[in-house]
């Protein structure tokens, strides 16, 4: 590895460090937050909550597209250290934002509060009759929040192009802790405490809002508004974003369309059980985007600077990693389930626990498309692979549905998703093969997938005599959640590193602990 490498690596392991503080941090708080709003609203007004909030997040997918996009766009740009184009991207990005902004509202506030008063209240629906004012204003106060977070893309995509995680670290633990305060204030006031946690998270969203823009002002030059009239840039970057967007609106849809078929199939109690299962699923995933966050940059700059060899060493590194990651997470959580949500929000329904632990089987077989995807998005040609795999991915809402209709249970929906996800990844390893001839199906086999399998049972086999032998609950509980990740690090040094990656990896550390 040469020094140049290095560096880069180094950086990359920073970031990674500094993401993985930032998950811990906002996954306390949020976990927190969580069980203090539950309480203060009661299940059916969370369940309300959730519902409601699923059917504006529902158009997430066209933030995360453009925060990619814009992202990508940045950090070719910063490759070829071409400052101009970097002034010309964030100007063409706000206007895109402003204009998307007024569509969203407009969208919104005719269409969305006609779906959510004729389709989601009683008699059509599973909403009380009773709560449609409260309803109504959570819905105004979301759909705000939301274009508060479309505001900040131009922002936040160049904090992440420059791979400066600190700022965004510090920022998203004031905006976790802002939420906390607003949870801990309902019921403090006369007003109705599910309008009241809506206000305050509209609150919070333009603080955090404004908080972007200052760190982003301050630091790059790039990010003052100039007029653009180049056509050229913005055709590159709506097309990008265009396909990409399918992509994002599939893997938005996979979630929040399940959020709103539960609602009309099963109610609000149905809907607070799968939300609960999605705040573990998003606790566990924060730390998938943690690695996703820290390589991306650094692999789009690999391709602008033709670093062929780097850029496979860092494709497969970021495999790995993902996949270790979440298993040494996933497995002791799914094992330890039922204690792990008792002791966090106290009685709960048997639908919450199978919920979750079927998110977390998802959470695994979903992540691994991160870095096939940033391999294709680096090259800009993405149309064909967001067609073909995301279609098949939105399949899963027509599954789900018609398995509701057939009275299938709740958790046939998390059935198809797994099942989707599953056929989907081998779409895209096909989809990688068209745009690198060099991949090789038989080594991502022999490297990655079958020693994730073999690791996989190894752990769960460990974490399953620990559970069905120890009586003690709150020993049992901290024998597995220890034990399960020890085990996943001695196999992963084993059987999931080759003798070079182990090589470059303690290599790696002597040159980092040297220069600190």
């Amino acid at each position: 590895m040469g020094t140049e490498e290095l560096t880069k690596s180094k950086r990359i392991a920073s970031n990674t460090m500094i993401l993985f503080v930032r998950v811990v941090v906002t996954m306390v708080i949020n976990l927190y937050a969580v069980r203090v709003v539950l309480k203060a609203l009661g299940v059916e007004d969370y369940g309300i909550l959730n519902a409601i909030a699923g059917v504006v997040l529902t158009s997430t997918f066209l933030s995360s597209t453009l925060t990619v996009a814009i992202q990508r766009f940045y950090s070719y740009a910063i490759g070829k250290h071409e400052e101009r184009r970097m002034r010309e991207i964030f100007s063409s990005s706000v206007n895109i934002v402003l204009l998307l902004s007024v569509l969203v509202l407009v969208l919104f506030e005719t269409v969305g509060v006609w779906f959510v008063t004729t389709h989601m209240m009683e008699p059509a629906g599973k909403i009380p009759v009773e709560r449609l004012d409260a309803t109504l204003w959570i819905f105004h106060f979301t759909l705000l929040s939301f274009v508060f977070t479309l505001l900040q893309i131009p922002y936040t995509a160049a904090i992440f192009a420059h791979e400066d995680m600190k700022h965004y670290t510090v920022i998203s633990i004031l905006d976790y802790t802002g939420r906390l305060v607003v949870a801990c204030l309902i019921g403090k006031t006369m007003a109705d405490g599910l309008i009241f946690y809506g206000a305050g998270l509209l609150v919070v969203a333009a603080l955090v809002y404004l908080l972007y823009v200052f760190v982003a002002r301050h630091r790059y030059a790039e990010c003052h508004y100039q007029r653009v009239t180049t056509k050229e840039l913005y055709r590159d970057l709506l097309s990008f974003s265009g396909w990409t967007m399918y992509g994002a609106m599939a893997g938005v849809g996979i979630v929040q369309g399940t959020n709103i078929l539960l609602t009309i199939f099963y109610g609000p109690l149905a809907v607070a059980s799968y939300a609960i299962a999605n705040l573990v699923y998003n606790s566990a995933n924060s730390l998938c985007n943690c690695v996703v966050l820290a390589f991306r940059p650094a692999m789009v700059k690999s391709y602008a600077q033709r670093q062929d060899n780097y850029l496979w060493r860092l494709f497969n590194a970021n495999n790995k990693l993902i996949m270790y990651l979440l298993m040494s997470v996933a497995v002791p959580l799914m094992t330890e389930m039922r204690t792990l949500l008792h002791w966090w929000l106290g009685d709960i329904s048997e639908d919450a626990i199978l919920f979750a632990r079927l998110m977390m089987i998802m959470m695994v077989v979903l992540a691994m498309h991160h870095p096939i995807t940033t391999l294709i998005e680096s090259t800009g040609r993405v149309k064909r692979y967001h067609v073909v795999v995301d279609t098949l991915t939105l399949s899963t809402l027509l599954i789900t549905w018609t398995m509701f209709r057939l009275g299938m249970p709740a958790y046939g929906a998390f059935v198809s998703m797994v099942f989707v996800c599953i056929m989907a990844h081998v779409v895209r390893l096909i989809s990688l093969k068209k745009v690198y001839p060099a991949f090789s199906y038989a080594t991502y086999a022999r490297t990655i997938v079958l020693p994730g399998l073999f690791i996989t049972v190894c752990t769960a086999a460990v974490a399953l005599l620990l559970h069905y032998t120890v009586a003690n609950t709150v020993l049992r509980f901290v024998a597995v959640m220890v034990a399960s990740p020890l085990v996943t690090l001695q196999l992963v040094w084993l059987a999931g590193l080759n003798s070079n990656e182990r090589t470059m990896f303690g290599k790696f550390i002597r040159n980092y602990n040297h220069k600190q």
